[in-house]
């Protein structure tokens, strides 16, 4: 027996450890269980009620655990003390506490500690998980019972560490839970913020250790746990563990468990009957819907395991056992009983079935196919495919159309000729006697069955833009769902290149959805680009197949523009005039041009404004037009020639099919102050996207419309208006569109005008956004009069590292972009980098910071 002081009992119990390897049982060892918790109070147990009429008590579970582990290791010899001989504590104060247990165990003079308990994640819903934790003391200054200072990062008996190594993984291996796991318990319970030592262990003068073996409170696990020979695995782990532990031989007698299912639903078996032969052994199961059997005390050698459930065919299996083995075998058992639906999608007499969704048969247990699929019928007739589970419970009939037809009345019929893979006749009205048909009868209803369809796409397939300014718009014929508009289900790529980075906008209109996507760095002259779309989804969950997506290139222009701004509505909008005061102005109701903030072009450097058109149209006139005329101030001073000169103005659509188009006042150089036979317009488009778009007009080569003048642009051009006209059961009656960046894009090789008495401008370098960048930034700046210019960049030493400009400019503003690459194309390092602009005797230079 061993003799314990509070400075010497560590060596005395390694050398005594030591001189148990050759020991043939556990005889002069004395050892207390520690049943964890007590009393079925709520207080301070463990209450889980998996199904109705299952109570699960976690200090009932640990008792008759103990129960049995005392047993175990009484038979080998050792004298066992339970810290607590009941779970029946009608006055709550009479549970031993933590302390008392401790006591109890020195008191007692026992020579190892364990306390029994199962764990909890305390989630309203665990399904998740279910391993093994074994729990050693920390040593903490101040010797066993100390409760003060920190974790010392070692246990404060090696021997319980050493032993917790077997148990943690015995009890893994007979539980088959998902791990086991070990830990010193100040650290566990949070170490430096807040660790605590367990009570249940805080001042044993012997080696001691706790064990959670499984997860009570996932649910599955919940109900093994009320089954006592379940029980029983545990304590044989923790047995077996001893056993190891002190070199005393392993048991010599096998166990054989598992569980039983059904092999069409996949329950787990009540009630269940298992035989062991030749021993002729019998187990018997419970009703907890753990389907777990266990046969234990068997012989090695060659066995007969028969699964003899009433109710189920009879099965059985040969089995040899070698020595002290465990085997687990799992059995999917047959029903011996009439087929029965036990459900059906849609149910019986369904008026309002969505016509998309599956119809789906689930019967009780796994079924002949060729004898249900000659017995199944539609009325009406409707050609499509049956489809089985795995397990052949569970019949889908999948229509070859999408849907099924709305608004019908469909009957659905399975003869009584159907049968179970067992034989046995479909039981179809569910009496308990087989030999007549299922009979389901049900109306459909209409459904978005369909996914978000591509009603205008910018650029479109194929396309090639002239300038490299355009945003991508991509609307849809109905709302998106948002969640889905991210930038894993829209890609874009260069040709033959990487994917891009890129931001996405979305937008709803007139039931309709839109995605503006922005590349980091704009799009690039001379480049051909690729789009795909898939996985994105309407408000229904119909999405665009990964394996059907939608794809499509277009190209650049390899043309080199100069960009000069007429209005880009960052400040007031007092040079428009409203649209009733806007002479041409017809069949409106109302009609209003405002400035807006909130809805802006995002690439757009330091841009804060957009003009807002909101129109009401008077659906009884014989014609309708707006005319949003530009009437005085800065922008109206800007003049130009129709040659290599494109008009250009990024609309915010509204999906409503409303006509849009530009008017210019041409002749300007011969009637300054305008001249009513001088309006020339482009051609009427239709505002059928939603979101950002550019919209252009080539003054030079498209056709010219048709208004007030002589369908020709001659001499100088100036802006007059932005236009629209309803069509009277295309477009909506109403809408708002809004516009940014009213613009001229010339070509590098053409010259600008500037009339006379025209506001004087200063060559101005802006600071580029963004900034910080990656991959790509937007420079703007302005040059005051017809003059060569450069814009560089540099690096911090003054090595030039890309020329991003070298052209003759107009006057005017102008934008260029720079894609964070050298002159070869090779991107360039993170880092601040000059850029700088030379335009006659006047340079301009600032910083801008490029971030990997």
């Amino acid at each position: 027996m061993m003799k314990r002081a509070a400075r010497t009992f560590l060596p005395i119990l390694l050398i005594l450890t030591l001189s148990y390897a050759q020991r043939s049982d556990l005889s002069g060892l004395k050892i207390c269980i520690d049943p964890g918790h007590g009393g079925n109070n709520p207080a301070n147990d463990r209450h889980v009620i998996p199904d109705p009429g299952t109570d699960f008590w976690e200090s009932e579970s640990n008792f008759q655990k103990a129960l049995l582990l005392k047993a175990m290791l009484e038979a080998k010899g050792a004298t066992v003390f339970l810290t607590r001989n009941t779970n029946s504590y009608p006055n709550d104060a009479d549970e031993p506490s933590l302390s008392a247990r401790v006591a109890f165990a020195n008191a007692n003079n026992v020579d190892w500690f364990h306390s029994i308990h199962s764990n909890a994640t305390g989630w309203t819903v665990n399904n998740t998980v279910n391993y093994t934790l074994m729990l050693v003391r920390e040593k903490r200054p101040g010797g066993p019972a100390s409760s003060t200072g920190n974790g010392l990062g070692v246990p404060e008996t090696q021997e319980a560490w050493d032993i917790s190594l077997i148990i943690g993984p015995n009890i893994k291996s007979r539980l088959r839970t998902q791990r086991s796991t070990q830990y010193l318990d100040w650290s566990f319970y949070g170490g430096t913020n807040g660790g605590f030592s367990l009570g249940v262990l805080r001042g044993l003068l012997m080696p001691g250790q706790l064990s959670e073996g499984s997860f009570h409170d996932h649910f599955p696990e919940t109900r093994r746990l009320m089954n006592n020979s379940y029980r029983k695995m545990e304590a044989y782990a923790i047995r077996d563990a001893f056993l190891h532990y002190f070199g005393v031989p392993s048991d010599t007698l096998c166990i054989i468990a598992g569980t039983l299912s059904d092999r069409g639903t996949g329950k787990l078996i009540n009630f269940s009957r298992v035989r062991i032969l030749p021993d002729d052994v019998v187990y018997d199961g419970d009703r907890y819907n753990n389907g777990f059997y266990m046969l234990d005390g068997l012989s090695a050698g060659q066995h007969t395991l028969r699964f003899e459930t009433p109710a189920y065919k009879v099965d059985s299996i040969q089995i040899n056992l070698t020595k002290g083995s465990v085997t687990f075998v799992d059995r999917q058992c047959d029903l011996l009983l009439a087929p029965l639906v036990i459900s059906s999608t849609p149910a019986n007499n369904d008026t309002s079935f969505a016509a998309s969704h599956p119809l789906r048969i689930v019967f009780s247990g796994v079924m002949d196919t060729a004898s249900v699929r000659a017995a199944f019928s539609i009325s009406p007739s409707v050609k499509g495919t049956l489809l089985w589970s795995a397990n052949n419970t569970t019949l889908t009939f999948k229509p070859d159309s999408v849907v099924l037809p709305f608004n019908t009345v469909f009957t659905l019929r399975i003869e009584a000729s159907a049968r179970s893979e067992s034989g046995f006749f479909l039981d179809g009205n569910g009496d308990g006697n087989p030999g007549d048909p299922f009979v389901l009868t049900f109306k459909t209803r209409p459904v978005d069955a369909w996914p978000p369809q591509l009603v205008s796409a910018w650029p479109a397939a194929g396309g090639v833009l002239p300038s490299p300014n355009h945003v991508i718009n991509l609307t849809f014929d109905e709302p998106l769902n948002p969640a889905t508009v991210t930038a894993n289900n829209i890609v874009i790529q260069e040709v033959g290149g990487y994917i891009l980075a890129r931001t996405l906008e979305y937008a709803e209109a007139n039931g309709r959805g839109a995605i503006n996507v922005y590349l980091g760095a704009g799009l690039t002259s001379g480049k051909s680009y690729r789009i795909r779309v898939s996985g994105v989804a309407d408000m229904s969950g119909n999405l665009i197949q990964a394996s059907s997506p939608l794809i499509w290139e277009f190209s650049v222009a390899a043309a080199s523009y100069q960009y000069t701004v007429i209005d880009d509505f960052n400040s007031y909008i007092s040079s428009w005039c409203q649209p009733s005061e806007s002479g041409g102005t017809t069949g409106i109701d109302s009609a209003g041009f405002f400035r807006d903030s909130s809805t802006v072009l995002q690439i757009l450097p330091s841009n804060s404004g957009s003009a807002r058109l909101t129109y009401y149209w008077k659906l009884t006139s014989a014609d309708w037009l707006i005319r949003e005329y530009l009437t005085d101030g800065t922008p109206r001073s800007v003049v130009w020639n129709k040659e290599g000169t494109r008009l250009q103005v990024y609309v915010h659509g509204d999906g409503s099919g409303t006509l849009f188009r530009f008017a210019v006042d041409d002749s300007v150089d011969v009637f300054p102050a305008g001249n009513p036979q001088n309006h020339e317009v482009s051609q009427w488009i239709e505002v059928d996207w939603v979101g950002w778009r550019m919209v252009e007009w080539d003054l030079e080569n498209d056709t010219v419309g048709s208004w007030a003048g002589n369908g020709k642009l001659e001499g100088t051009l100036r802006f007059d208006s932005f236009q629209l006209k309803y069509r009277p059961g295309i477009s909506a009656r109403s809408g708002t569109l809004r516009f940014d960046n009213l613009q001229l894009a010339k070509g590098a090789d053409t010259v600008a005008v500037r009339a006379p008495g025209s506001v004087p401008i200063v060559v101005t370098l802006y600071q580029n956004f963004p900034n910080p960048f990656n991959p790509g930034t937007t420079i703007e700046y302005v040059i005051d009069g017809i003059s060569p210019a450069t814009i560089e960049v540099f690096d911090l030493l003054g090595r030039r590292v890309r020329t991003l400009v070298a052209a003759s400019h107009e006057p005017g503003k102008f934008v260029t972009l720079w894609d964070g690459r050298d002159e070869i194309g090779t991107p360039v390092a993170s880092g601040i980098y000059l850029y700088q602009l030379t335009c006659g005797s006047t340079v301009l230079t600032k910083k801008m910071l490029l971030i990997r």
